[in-house]
């Protein structure tokens, strides 16, 4: 281990030492699930509730229990995603029209019984067994989001709802949940962990209830105590939610205090802190969407999953409220709707979950088989409540079932074609994010800037992913985030000869960017970051039309990077030209590269040029970089050094190829070329040159023409010249076959000349600069 990596564990032990001497861990949780005091806390508003509490007083105990469930049965108000009565019909709807979610369900079901249940990346015991609630163990690194997640109930509305397809899962639900009881009342397990595991355990025993109340008529109909113990168990984990709300990180966790305040607050009037918990929480919880979510819809955490979490929540609060004939504020439903414009944007028609930032992949409405990323709920719930018009997500995405029960089954057609009224933006300037998509070619690339001068920020769960790019083609995932694998800071809760993965997920080495040496962010000395980091983004160049985009960011801040340029040029229907300007200081460092990662199980080979061919899944593209660039290498799984691995999930580490090249010290430009394959043969090659201190210029060949590409780089007005082209605006690109110019695009306003003559651009359309 290195000096540096050596004080940097010594640091956080000491932090960790300290941290727990001021604040000194309580004792475990202990909450109160007696009968009485539940039926006794219960407000009399309603005759079933009134009798339940006179009977219980006179110690008829079991008709009391049965008094309070026909109470929570059959209220008619508040209304929830779906009555108890609506569960059938339901049901029975996705058993005639949907039957690949059913099989899926009952499928995933039928694993968690037998096999094991899915916990995370691993999987536990078989819930049909003897499930140990206080013998969950941790992961990697003594990670206690493991031990933490069953806690959490995601699986229990999936057995509620099998049990709508015949399978006998009611049992098995009550023997977890008093198993479960068990162990809390002892103390053990990690039931409450924090705030946030409580409220998904209250929205998964609410979904529950819901859907096993459905079972209303026969032989499989839930008994009362089952039902009465879902209900006693959500009275309880209310009781320890009012008194954390707006304790927690202000974070998602401080969005999450002020949901789970409204939520129960809204769907439990019966519970005595639900007016006080409901205004409270409303309050906070709205102030946090506005705070936590830029104008344009991202987030200040600068991670996709929790993006995510937001959404879900905003998304519940608009829902439940609709449904209980409550309007919300106007700028909170369009900053919803710009909320899911970013999530249908970054995953694309295909909706495959891009992943930016810290992620663990667990829903807040474990609603399908998958229980991961909800790209397709998010497409469809948009598409609902906002635009009909946008392409649907693809019939075979299972968490389109998510959506499904959250709209009680109102799922909106597909449109026969895609129409203009359903575009979408492609620029998050807040957030720092831009989609360059190329129709023709079925390809998209994702531009990551980074965090946007004067901007909040809440770096916590953010990575260290300036200036990054990322490919899909043909909806197939080439160029990738590599993921997050762990939230444990490299300690002595790990094996002495692990590597600090944590560090490397959330550090440059990891993404597809600049890799200096060193962290912009700043080196990580704990599980996550500082709110803030000395590093901000700046825009220097933008052009955005059809046929031709650019775009140039800088990095500003107290960093390594400070002072790096990237640089993106889409041609349409053609390539992505990417390039970086380097600082000499910076050039001659020793590492100083570049990385791309490419996506598990791609093939990937480098020839010279150098080339590199990218394949999966019957797409492909070609990287050619310039001589700017020295000893580029694929590197697959290597720990030394550490480079070329990607994880699909939380917990999983796969090994997946990852370019790497050196940036070569003196004044050659550093650029390369994005082709995304179209079924031809790909053959295209780049040599690019500086052109005084003020202009990069590009060459690229291909068996059947020549482009050159001219980009300035500096506010200099000295005319831009390399192979023969001229020109005194921005940005010029043509294609020359045969020495005669077929195609020509241009940014700025000056004269285009090629060979000395001039050329009329009378029936090009030339883009101005903003």
């Amino acid at each position: 281990m290195g000096i540096k990596s050596t004080a940097r564990t010594v640091l956080s032990t000491v932090l960790c030492r300290a941290r727990s001497i001021l604040n000194p861990p309580l004792g475990p949780y202990r909450p109160d699930l007696s009968d009485t005091t539940f039926i006794e806390s219960l407000l009399s508003s309603s005759d079933s509730l009134h009798a339940a509490k006179e009977t219980f007083a006179a110690g008829h105990h079991e008709t009391a229990r049965r008094h309070v469930v026909r109470h929570f049965v059959h209220r008619q108000t508040p209304k929830f995603f779906c009555d108890p009565i609506q569960i059938g019909t339901l049901t029975a709807i996705l058993l005639r029209d949907r039957t690949a979610w059913v099989a899926a369900l009952r499928a995933r079901v039928d694993q968690d019984l037998n096999v094991g249940l899915r916990i995370v990346s691993m999987r536990g015991g078989p819930l049909a067994g003897q499930f140990e609630w206080a013998g969950i163990q941790p992961g990697p690194g003594d990670d206690d989001l493991f031990s933490a997640q069953p806690h959490r109930y995601g699986f229990l509305p999936r057995l509620a709802l099998a049990a709508h397809y015949g399978m006998p899962t009611l049992g098995v639900i009550a023997q977890l949940i008093n198993r479960w009881v068990e162990a809390t009342e002892a103390g053990k397990g990690s039931g409450y962990l924090s705030p946030l595991v409580v409220l998904y355990r209250v929205l998964a025993l609410n979904w529950t209830f819901v859907f096993a109340a459905g079972l209303h008529t026969g032989g499989d109909a839930p008994s009362d105590d089952l039902l009465f113990l879902i209900l006693k168990i959500l009275y309880a984990d209310t009781e320890y939610l009012k008194d954390t709300i707006g304790k927690s990180y202000p974070n998602n966790h401080l969005l999450a205090d002020g949901f789970a305040g409204w939520y129960f607050g809204t769907m439990f009037p019966e519970f005595p802190s639900a007016a006080q918990s409901r205004e409270v929480g409303e309050e906070l919880f709205l102030r946090e969407v506005r705070r936590q979510f830029y104008d344009d819809g991202a987030n200040f955490e600068h991670s996709t999953h929790y993006h995510e979490l937001g959404c879900e929540m905003a998304l519940a609060y608009l829902l439940l409220s609709r449904r209980n004939g409550i309007e919300p504020a106007d700028d909170i439903v369009e900053r919803l709707k710009r909320m899911l414009a970013f999530q249908l944007v970054l995953f694309g028609p295909e909706a495959i979950p891009l992943a930016i930032g810290d992620s663990t992949e667990d829903p807040l409405f474990p609603l399908d088989a998958e229980h991961g990323w909800g790209a397709g709920a998010m497409r469809e719930l948009y598409r609902a409540l906002f635009n009909p018009n946008v392409d649907a997500a693809p019939q075979d995405d299972l968490t389109v079932e998510r959506a499904y029960w959250l709209l009680t089954g109102e799922l909106v057609a597909p449109s026969p074609l895609p129409s203009p009224s359903g575009a979408l933006p492609t620029s998050f300037d807040h957030g720092g994010f831009y989609m360059l998509a190329d129709c023709g070619r079925r390809a998209r690339l994702v531009f990551r800037s980074g965090p946007a001068e004067n901007e909040p920020i809440s770096a916590g769960h953010a990575h260290s992913d300036l200036l990054n790019v990322y490919l899909s083609v043909g909806g197939v995932p080439l160029i990738v985030g590599a993921g997050t694998y762990t939230y444990r800071f490299k300690t002595a809760r790990w094996p002495p000869s692990t590597p600090d993965w944590r560090s490397y997920f959330a550090g440059p080495d990891s993404h597809n960017g600049l890799m200096l040496g060193a962290d912009p962010y700043g080196a990580m000395v704990g599980d996550f970051r500082s709110r803030d980091v000395p590093c901000r983004v700046g825009l220097r160049r933008r052009v955005q039309a059809p046929l031709l985009a650019w775009l140039e960011f800088e990095v500003e801040g107290a960093n390594v990077a400070r002072g790096c340029r990237r640089g993106v040029v889409h041609i349409g229907g053609h390539y992505w030209v990417i390039y970086d300007l380097v600082p000499n200081s910076i050039r001659v460092m020793e590492g100083a590269s570049i990385g791309l990662q490419f996506a598990p199980g791609s093939r990937t080979s480098i020839a010279d040029g150098p080339v590199i061919d990218v394949t999966l899944g019957g797409q492909g593209c070609r990287i050619c970089l310039s001589g700017g660039f020295r000893d580029p290498k694929l590197l697959v799984g290597s720990t030394k050094p550490l480079a070329g691995w990607v994880s699909p999930r939380y917990g999983e580490l796969v090994p997946a190829p990852q370019l790497r090249a050196r940036i070569a010290p003196g004044g050659d430009p550093c650029g390369f070329v994005i082709q995304a394959s179209r079924g031809e043969g790909m053959s295209c090659s780049i040599v690019a040159e500086m052109v005084g201190n003020f202009c990069i210029a590009f060459r690229m060949v291909d068996r059947e023409f020549v482009d050159v590409l001219l980009v300035r780089t500096s506010t200099s007005d000295s005319l831009m010249a390399a192979w023969d082209v001229e020109f005194g605006g921005a940005l010029a690109w043509l294609r020359m076959v045969e020495d005669e110019i077929v195609d020509c695009r241009l940014a700025g306003v000056g004269e285009l000349r090629y060979r000395g003559r001039s050329i009329r651009t009378a029936d090009i359309a030339v883009l101005h600069l903003s």
